[in-house]
């Protein structure tokens, strides 16, 4: 057996972080071992080869990758940065998404306002007793 196949879901649930939106994300160095890459190079060159592919399938890749950096604790108190990237999920799609329909609305708001507002468009109101 392969030991990849005994990840399971949980494992990768154990290392998913969520920002303060709710959108889940996953930090490629955190990813690596969980792939089994011992050397963070080598993942390194796996993740540069998603990121390009990404963007020859016509996607914008900074919507689905990040580059981040992190501090690490070294020996004797000193620390040094490290680079990282984070895997976006779906749940940053599904905003964007959102965020493009809610402008639709407003447009359409915006147009039935003005049929309104010109007379074109006509409400009957009905006196509340």
């Amino acid at each position: 057996m392969n030991n990849i196949q005994k990840h399971s879901d949980k494992t990768f649930e154990d290392i998913k972080h969520i920002n303060e939106y709710g959108a889940e994300y996953w930090l490629a160095r955190e990813l690596a071992p969980v792939l089994e890459y011992t050397q963070w190079r080598n993942f390194f060159s796996v993740v540069e080869k998603a990121v390009e592919a990404c963007a020859n399938s016509g996607f914008n890749d900074d919507d689905h990758f990040a580059d981040v950096s992190k501090m690490i604790d070294l020996p004797k108190g000193a620390q040094r940065k490290i680079e990282d990237i984070v895997s976006l999920t779906t749940a940053d799609r599904e905003i964007d998404l959102h965020e493009k329909q809610l402008e639709e609305l407003k447009k359409q708001k915006k147009a039935l306002m003005q049929l309104l507002l010109t007379g074109i468009v006509r409400v009957n109101v009905q006196e509340v007793s």
